[in-house]
């Protein structure tokens, strides 16, 4: 072309001469003039097509001009050397749909996030799990993660087998393309579960609507494996086909021995986990949220804390309390129940100090515990020699030296050779002898000017004065001390400032201890910010749209600065503004209305324009 837009495509017609609009292709399109350019594209004939037609378009432009030389379309060589029937469908995704199949079918173990060893190494050993997770086209899905994150806490082995939805067309919208899904999977995927070398004892079945995602070949393929009596753990799967339930049963007791952060039913819990008994299988259904971006479902996990009354959107990379981490405990405890591998000690209740573990046989044991508070800072370790009779015992542990507040007890029963027989975690308050009241701030909505300094004061009374200090100290979003001071608790009245040096973070964390004769009777952290990003317009910045909770980080350390918010999405209350504050990333929104989209949020009760700052960006007074 010599100007504007030039497209070549192809597209196809069936039997009955009638246009097949989901098959149409782009083999190249662009708007800039450019020589002689040679294309290639390879296709296979899609199904019931019978007429394929090329197209070259150009856009009615004064002087627009395309050249066509050398046209050809030609069947691929045939060869005498036989194919296998899997490696036919994987090209034919390879060169249609899925062409990143090489890495949607890859794992990878580089990249550890934070997380507790909960049962490394185990005391027992699960089968090689069966893993199948369904994760679209898209390199930017990260559910196939969870096997990685669960590799992380427990020891096992498993096999990776990609659940592909057939694809029927991909029409692009910026430049990016968006599948259209058949409600059915690739022949290349039923093909694989069809011919499995032996038949898993153990299988994971991830993000599948069993309703618009798949076939009844592919719910047949389950029963089957059921009947010789497979364990399935379904998770974050919906519309799940009774079939392959069964019969609900009790959750064994400990599975969901988590930290009781809100009061929750048995509704509620059966909302996250539940298990059931079908015929010689075992099936427990796990639901973290239904969309692979948001983790929605978790207002009814108990380990939440009541404020924020929801976080769709973890902060991982924070000091906020880590009650997704908890997800992982039941989780763990699903597979192994799935596997039909019951522990000989296992935790089962709590009451304030006091811990409950249920052994099926007298046995020696040793109790590890790890004392936190609610903002993962380790208070005190725990460990002791446990002679357990069989049935309940009752293990009280020893709170005197703890602050008061709330903790958190991370608890595991260990073998004499270290090896893990069960973990939990619960929570448990002691009484607040001295209260550590919040912050005096000299700023509206705790933000402060970019480069600081922070200032603040605070008044703690103390009873006792002699041998006791206030010890306080500064921490960034990347976790480096800025500031740390030790003084003593009279007089009462205490103000800081604190003066901030480059680099600079989004977010800065102020912790407060009293301190009596070295132990710490009472403790506050309280987070503060300087939020405005101090753009050099010489310096280039990276922007990236898209991103998710679970990938923000891993673009923040490859350099980028900004990340796009869509403005429908309630960006603050999921928590995807505090994901990327804490990482020192600045958001970016795409559009400025709601114009194109009836699910934009109202904004202080009138329908979405523009998002609203006070005073206004272009007041000459702010």
């Amino acid at each position: 072309p010599t100007a504007a837009y030039a497209l070549f495509l192809l597209e196809f017609y069936n039997q009955d001469g009638k246009y097949m609009p989901e098959r149409k292709t782009y083999i190249l399109s662009g708007k800039d003039s450019y020589d002689w350019k040679e294309v290639q594209h390879t296709f296979f004939t899609p199904e019931n097509a019978l007429v394929a037609r090329l197209g070259f378009h150009t856009y009615e432009l004064e002087e627009q001009r395309m050249y066509i030389d050398n046209l050809k379309v030609v069947a691929e060589p045939i060869t005498f050397i036989p194919k296998a029937k899997i490696d036919v469908l994987r090209d034919k995704l390879l060169n249609s749909a899925y062409a990143p199949l090489d890495y949607l079918e890859k794992l990878s173990h580089e990249t550890e996030t934070p997380h507790e060893k909960w049962f490394k190494p185990a005391a027992f050993t699960l089968p090689e799990i069966l893993y199948l997770c369904q994760i679209g086209n898209t390199q930017e899905c990260t559910d196939k993660r969870q096997i990685i994150e669960l590799s992380q806490r427990l020891d096992l082995t498993y096999r990776f087998l990609p659940l592909l939805r057939k694809i029927t067309n991909q029409p692009r919208c910026f430049g990016v393309l968006h599948p259209v899904y058949a409600p059915e999977l690739e022949e290349y995927t039923l093909h694989q579960l069809e011919n499995l070398p032996e038949t898993p004892q153990l299988v994971i079945v991830q993000r599948i609507d069993f309703a618009t995602h798949v076939q009844e070949r592919f719910v047949t393929l389950l029963q089957q494996l059921q009947e010789k009596a497979t364990g399935i753990l379904f998770l974050d799967c919906q519309n799940i086909p009774p079939a392959l339930l069964g019969q609900e049963q009790p959750l064994p007791a400990g599975f969901l021995q988590v930290p009781a952060m809100r009061r929750t039913n048995a509704a509620d819990d059966a909302r996250i986990c539940s298990v059931y008994q079908n015929g010689p299988a075992r099936v427990a259904c796990f639901n973290q949220g239904s969309s692979w971006y948001y983790l929605s479902n978790l207002r009814y996990f108990k380990a939440l804390p009541q404020r924020p009354s929801t976080s769709e959107c973890p902060a991982y990379y924070s000091r906020d309390f880590p009650y997704w981490e908890y997800l992982y405990l039941p989780m763990i405890k699903s597979l192994r129940w799935l596997a039909g591998q019951e522990p000989a000690a296992a935790f089962s209740g709590s009451k304030e100090a006091t811990i409950q573990i249920t052994a099926t046989a007298p046995q020696s044991l040793r109790l590890k515990v790890q004392v936190k508070n609610l903002q993962r800072g380790v208070q005190c370790e725990l460990e002791r020699s446990l002679d357990l009779q069989s049935g309940e015992n009752s293990i009280e542990l020893d709170s005197t030296a703890w602050p008061g507040g709330v903790h958190i007890l991370e608890m595991q029963l260990l073998q004499s050779d270290g090896r893990v027989v069960d973990a939990a975690a619960v929570r448990v308050d002691t009484p607040e002898t001295c209260l550590i009241p919040p912050l005096t701030l000299p700023v509206a909505d705790r933000c402060f000017p970019p480069r600081g300094p922070l200032e603040f004061s605070l008044d703690i009374p103390v009873s006792e004065e002699q041998n006791t200090t206030v010890f306080c100290w500064v921490e960034d979003s990347d976790g480096r001390i800025v500031f740390q001071q030790e003084r003593p608790a009279a007089p009462s009245q205490h103000a800081y400032t604190v003066p901030l040096q480059a680099p600079f973070t989004t977010l800065y964390r102020i912790f407060i201890q009293v301190r009596r004769r070295g132990q710490v009777l009472a403790e506050r952290m309280e987070e503060v910010s300087c939020p405005e990003p101090q753009l050099d317009t010489t310096e280039v910045y990276g922007y990236f749209w898209g991103g998710n909770r679970e990938s923000s980080k891993l673009l923040r350390d490859l350099g980028f600065d900004f990340l796009s918010i869509g403005w429908p999405q309630d960006n603050l209350g999921s928590g995807y503004i505090r994901n990327i504050a804490n990482l020192n990333l600045y958001p970016s929104s795409i559009g400025s209305g709601s114009t194109l989209y009836k699910t934009s949020l109202n904004y202080r009760g009138d329908a979405a324009t523009d998002p609203v700052r006070d005073p206004c960006f272009s007041d000459q007074e702010r």
